[in-house]
């Protein structure tokens, strides 16, 4: 499935497992309570998407542009979205387990009520992102480039 086309489709309760959607077109996906298990999302782009109520695990989104999607309420587990642009995206109240953001632009993100001890943000560009009820300790943003949140 390498190289697809979803955009502007809506992916109601679809369950993709064992994909490989590197190089996709995902704009503008209305794709809510959509399982990712075991997926690659890499060097895709998936703007203004809307994955709200949805599972990721054990996928990845490494060098891929997610701009303005929509994560709200869901679970990411062991998901890499290294060297990816996430600007303006909507992470509120997700569960994330073994999250990566190494070396991602994180501007204008929504993180609250996000428990945010097992994410890495190592190299992260961090500005003006919304925090509140978010669970995280002095090193949650060591390493990132920015820090104005």
């Amino acid at each position: 499935m390498k190289s697809v086309n979803l955009n502007n489709t809506n992916l109601i309760n679809a369950i993709l497992e064992d994909c490989d959607l590197e190089l996709s077109d995902i704009n503008y996906v209305y794709a809510h309570n959509i399982t990712f298990k075991k997926c690659n999302l890499s060097n895709s782009k998936i703007v203004d998407g809307d994955f709200s109520n949805s599972s990721f695990s054990n996928s990845m989104a490494t060098n891929t542009n997610m701009c303005g999607s929509i994560f709200s309420n869901s679970k990411l587990t062991n998901i890499k979205f290294d060297n990816s642009n996430l600007s303006q995206c909507n992470f509120e109240n997700c569960v994330m387990i073994d999250v990566s953001f190494e070396i991602c632009i994180l501007e204008d993100c929504n993180f609250n009520n996000v428990d945010l001890g097992q994410v890495n943000f190592k190299g992260a560009k961090i500005d003006n992102i919304k925090l509140n009820g978010s669970l995280f300790d002095e090193n949650t943003f060591a390493l990132s480039k920015e820090s104005n949140y």
